[in-house]
Order: structure tokens, then sequence, then C-alpha cells
């Protein structure tokens, strides 16, 4: 557009030379009326003249003849030379009148073909000037163009490549995310199954004991009935035969005895009392065992499922935002394309930066985001699935404690086992996080050869940019200098005209003038004669 408006501002110079030289002309014009009007001038001074010499000539006919024929002959002879000297003079003015017309007429016209022929090679070099600018802007837009179609081919082929990449880093992202969620549950569901099993075997360790602390206090009661028992025996066979023996001493025998059997009575009470309390204990020690087994088997199955559910939820949720952003940068990456293609003259930088840009970066950065809240999710169900183990060695520590020497064998077992898980726990976190570092670092490379590739394509566009500009301003300079040189040489033409015809006209006039002065004077010198 530039290149039409400096074509078309350099045919408005032409025009207002032409303009210039046509004011000219008509001031030419103007001059040579003048010089006509002005010998018509003279031609009627001449008429007067030749009026005045005819009343004259009649004055000196009228008056009365002299004697003297010599003197009337010379009269006439001089008034016929003065006649004939007046038709001369006339004949020649009105013939120099119709030469200087007709040269200025001749001059004139030349002037106008000149004229007319300049601005038909104004005109033809214009109109070939402006079809060469315009085939070569077409050329010059054609190169652009076919750039630009090999960017825009270039920039889906690298968009084609990052969504590719991008999918590939998502589903790998996915993979180990439900990879790391498997291991998740298979390691609570370990955790489980292995707090399960320690409860269950401290439950029947609990059960055992008790029961073993109810044979116990069964024995002792049994040992304490069968002393009683003995006691009584003996103390009625002593009775026997303290009664046999001496008859004084039956009454304080048969207190004694009595006192025995109560005191026997009470022993066997007392034995009964704490076989039941023995009993009763234990069955409430294997209840509260069993019970606090229960509640915290189905409180760690619970808190295990509801992190995992949680866990899978939030992991499934962010797989979901991440797909979701990950399509919406690709539609919006084509978006951009087709901005591109609909704008080709003002995308040869912009088509490339924008789908290079929007495509990695974003995909980066959904990927870099779903990475760190995958390892926020993994870290959190870690920590959840050591609180869990921690609460769970505890609830067994304290059900240990209660059920003494196995408890402490069994604390000591699980907090081996949750140190190595913890230690297992340590080890695929670390994995993890240095998995999450490579990809990070792969994203970065990308995000860098993605920044690389369109300095690299900024730089070329404006390489042709500048090189197309270069041209076109070389053209424009060239086609400005071609015309100011044929401006310049018309005008100095029409200069060189204007001169020779104003040059023309003074002498045409200065000799009318300087004729017509010699018949004015010849004519006087005639008069006065």
């Amino acid at each position: 557009m530039r290149g039409y408006e400096s074509q078309e501002r350099e045919p408005a110079a032409d025009v207002d030379h032409l303009s210039r030289f046509e004011a000219e002309m008509k001031r030419l014009k103007t001059e040579r009326e003048k010089a006509i009007q002005h010998a018509e001038d003279l031609g009627y001074q001449v008429e007067v003249l030749r009026a005045k010499l005819h009343e004259a000539r009649r004055t000196i006919m009228s008056r009365p003849a002299f004697d003297g024929g010599d003197i009337g002959y010379q009269a006439e002879q001089l008034l016929r030379n003065a006649q004939t000297q007046a038709d001369q003079l006339r004949a020649d003015a009105e013939r120099e009148l119709s030469q200087a017309r007709a040269q200025t007429q001749r001059i004139l016209q030349e002037h106008a073909e000149q004229a007319a022929r300049l601005q038909a090679e104004l005109h033809q070099e214009a109109v070939t000037r402006r079809q060469q600018l315009d085939q070569e802007l077409a050329e010059r837009r054609q190169t652009v163009e076919s750039h630009v179609n090999e960017n825009v081919a270039w920039a889906e082929q690298l968009r084609a490549r990052t969504e590719q990449q991008a999918r590939r880093l998502l589903d790998e992202s996915r993979a180990e995310a439900e990879q790391a969620m498997s291991a998740a549950r298979a390691e609570a569901e370990r955790l489980t199954a292995e707090a399960r099993q320690r409860l269950r075997s401290e439950a029947e360790s609990a059960r055992a004991e008790a029961e073993q602390i109810l044979r116990r206090a069964r024995t002792d009661a049994e040992r304490l009935l069968n002393a009683a028992s003995t006691q009584a025996q003996e103390a009625t066979d002593h009775a026997e035969q303290l009664r046999s023996s001496t008859a004084t001493e039956s009454e304080s025998a048969r207190r004694e005895a009595q006192e025995l059997s109560r005191a026997a009575e009470q022993r066997m009470a007392e034995a009964e009392e704490a076989l039941r309390k023995a009993q009763a204990e234990a069955e409430k020690v294997v209840a509260e065992a069993e019970e606090a087994a229960a509640k915290a088997l189905s409180s760690a199955e619970a808190t295990n499922e509801q992190r995992t559910r949680t866990a899978k939820e939030q992991v499934a949720r962010l797989v979901g935002e991440a797909t979701k952003d990950a399509e919406n940068t690709r539609s919006e990456a084509e978006q951009v394309v087709a901005d591109a293609r609909a704008e080709a003259e003002r995308i040869v930088a912009e088509a490339a930066e924008k789908a290079r840009t929007v495509t990695a970066e974003e995909s980066a950065t959904q990927l870099a985001k779903a990475a760190r809240t995958a390892e926020e999710v993994l870290n959190k169900a870690s920590e959840d699935a050591k609180r869990t183990t921690k609460a769970a060695t505890e609830e067994a520590e304290r059900i240990r404690s209660e059920a003494e020497a196995e408890a402490d064998r069994l604390r000591g077992e699980a907090h081996d086992i949750a140190e190595q898980l913890k230690g297992a726990a340590k080890d695929d976190t670390k994995e993890y996080r240095a998995k999450t570092v490579e990809l990070q670092e792969e994203a970065r490379r990308l995000r860098g050869e993605a920044e690389q590739l369109r300095a690299d394509a900024v730089e070329e566009g404006e390489k042709i940019r500048a090189e197309a500009r270069k041209e076109a301003v070389a053209q424009i300079e060239e086609a400005a200098k071609s015309a100011e040189e044929l401006l310049a040489k018309a005008k100095a033409d029409a200069d060189e005209l204007r001169q020779s015809a104003t040059a023309d006209g003074e002498k045409v006039r200065a000799e009318a003038i300087e004729r017509a002065t010699t018949l004015r004077r010849q004519a006087e010198e005639t008069l006065e004669r």
C-alpha cells in the first residue's frame, strides 16, 4: 500500500508540473494575443496615417493650382511615393504579423504536442512502473505467503509434536499416578491385613492369656478347696479323736471343729469368689481386647478406605483437569493457527510464537501442576498411612501393654515393621520426586527448544521483512528518481520553449514597434515636407 501511495503521489507531482506548464503556455498565448493586438493597433495607426495622408492629398488637390507645373508634379509624385511606401509598409507589417502569428501558432502547437508527448510518456512510464511494482509486490506477497504457509505448517507440526509429547507426558503421569495409587492401595491393604492379622494374633494371645489366667485361678481355687477339704477332714478326724479320747474336751473340740469348718467354708467361698473374679476379669480382658481389636481394625479399614477413595478421587480430578486444560490448550492453539491463516500479512512472527508458546508453556505448566498435585496427594496418602500405622501401632502397644509379655514382643515387631514401611515409603517418595524432577527437566528442555524455535522464526520473519522493505524502498527511490529526471527534463524543455517563445514574441513586438515607429517618422517627415 505504501508503494501505491508513493506512485499516486508521483503522478500528482507530474500533474502539478503539467499544470504549471499549461499555465505558462496560457501566459505565452496571452502575450501572443497582446502582441497581435499591438500589431493590429499599429496597423490601425497606419490606417489612420494613410487616412491623414489621403486627407492631406485631397486638401492639396483641392487647393488652387499654382502656376508652376513642376511643383504640382512633384507634390503628386511625393504623394504617390508616400502612398507606395505606406502600402509597402502596410504589406510588410501584415506579412510580418501573419508570419509572427504563424510562428506563434507553430510554437504553441509544438509546445502542445511536446507537452502531450511528455504527458503520454510520463503516463506510460507511470503505468509501466506501476505494473512492474504490482508484479514485484505480487511476487513478494507470494513469497511472504509461502513463508507464512511454511511457518504455519511448521507451527502445526510443532503443535502436533508438542501435543503428542503433552499427551505422552500426561499418559505417563496418569500411569505413574495410577501406579502410585495402586502401590498406595496395595500398601494400605497390606498394612490393613497386617494390622488385622496383628490384632487377631493379639486378640488370640489375650484370649489365650486370659484362659491361662482362668486356668491358674481355677487351679488355685481347686487347690484352696482341696486344702480346705483336707483341713476339714483333719479337723473332723481330730475332733473324733478328741471325742473318743476325752469327753471333757468335746465341747472345745466341737467349737474348734465348727471354727475350722467355718474357716474352711470361708476359704472355699473366698476361693470361689476369687475364681469368679478371675473368670470375670479374664472375660472382661478378652472382651475389651476383642472390642479394641475390632474397633482398631474397623477404624484402620475405614480410614484406609477413606484415604484411598479420597486419593483416587483427587488423582482422577487432577487427571481430568489436566486433560481438560490440555484440550483447552489444543483448542486455543488451533484457534490461534486459524487466526494466523486468516491474517497472513500480519502473522510472520506471531503465529508460530503463539502456537508454540501457548502449547509448550501451558502443557508444561499443567504437567508440572499435575505432577506437584500427584506428589502432594501421594505425600498426603503416605502421611495418612503413617498416621494410621502409628495409631494402629499405638493401639496395639496399648493392648499389648495390657496383655504383658507377649505384647512387648509384638510391639517390637510392629515397630520394626513400621520402620520398614516408613523407609519403603520414603524410598518410593524419593523415587517419585526424582521422576518428577526428571519430567520437569524434560518440560524445561522442551520449553527452551520452543523458545529457540520461536526466536529463529521471529528472526527469519524480521530478516524477510527487512529485505522486502529494503527492496521496496530501493525500487520506490529509483522510480522517484526516474520521475524526477523526466520532470526536470520536461521542465527544462518547457522553460526553453517558453524562453524561445518569449524571445520570439519580444523580437516580433520590437520589430513591429520599430517598423511602426519608422513608418510614423517617415509619414511625419512626409507631412512636414
